[in-house]
């Protein structure tokens, strides 16, 4: 059994699956993490985020985010340049590296009055390409950052578990879109393609619309695909599999031909089939 599918998946709320069926695309939004391992510095990236998991071990995932997704050729992904994730185990000598990089940089900073970072430096190519790698790291295990509760994850419903919920990052096998933004300015500041969590809270208050208005900036860079590059189309339960189809042959054929949606709608199938069969 191969250790990592051909098929890179994007779990999502089934209003969510549609849009992006209806739009062929994906669009990047703002993804809260920690910073480096450092728990205490929680900063928000501009991603799109999949996983190449085979299909049989796809469930854990799916009920871990969201069960509806879609799954598309990692030959389509690889060439609009997503990549995996390298990930970091904390006291390791890389994430050290990387850290006293990081704390360096920072000794030039000054944050501006929208909560965003700027560095003074003679060299804003290097700093924009050091925080653009960055975005492809993260923790090898960790905890999720949950915007609404400005607080990590926690355990909740009938379980002997309490605390923070360790989550082990590195099963997720994470392929990223990070779009190329350009932050280059004419001075010698550069705004960084992410932002400090703070800029989206107002005395710990998460502002939803800031976060809308963020992520609608993000619009611009769209991550595009056609029919053919879609393989699986995942719906939580058998029931819905009916649904999908009947949105899919509704959707206009300006988006795609009576072939293209036949294709699609061979290609439902539900997260309960998947259990079943898979």
């Amino acid at each position: 059994m191969a250790i990592s599918a051909q098929t890179l998946f994007h779990f999502t709320q089934y209003q969510y699956l549609q849009s992006i069926l209806k739009s062929k695309a994906f669009f990047p939004r703002y993804c809260f993490e920690p910073f480096i391992n450092q728990e205490d510095f929680i900063v928000a990236f501009p991603v799109s985020c999949f996983c190449d998991i085979p299909l049989s071990q796809i469930s854990d995932h799916a009920n871990t985010y969201h069960r509806n997704g879609i799954g598309l050729q990692k030959s389509w992904g690889i060439s609009n340049g997503l990549n995996p994730l390298f990930y970091l185990q904390k006291e390791s000598y890389p994430s050290a590296i990387i850290l006293d990089i990081f704390k360096s940089l920072l000794e030039k900073r000054k944050t501006l009055k929208d909560k965003t970072i700027a560095i003074e430096t003679t060299d804003p190519i290097f700093i924009k390409a050091f925080f653009e790698l960055i975005s492809y790291y993260k923790p090898r295990e960790g905890r999720n950052w949950i915007k609404e509760t400005n607080d990590f994850e926690k355990f909740t419903g009938a379980t002997a578990k309490s605390g923070d919920k360790i989550i082990n990052f590195y099963d997720e096998r994470e392929w990223r879109y990070v779009p190329k933004i350009n932050f280059m300015e004419k001075t010698d500041s550069v705004p960084l393609n992410f932002k400090l969590k703070d800029y989206f809270y107002d005395d710990n208050i998460f502002r939803e619309d800031k976060f809308r208005e963020s992520n609608s900036e993000l619009e611009k860079y769209p991550l595009t695909f056609e029919a053919s590059d879609i393989k699986y189309i995942i719906v939580s339960r058998s029931s819905d599999v009916n649904n999908m189809a009947k949105f899919i042959y509704k959707l206009d054929g300006s988006i795609y031909s009576a072939d293209e949606k036949n294709l699609l709608v061979s290609k439902i199938i539900s997260l309960t089939q998947i259990k079943e069969d898979f």
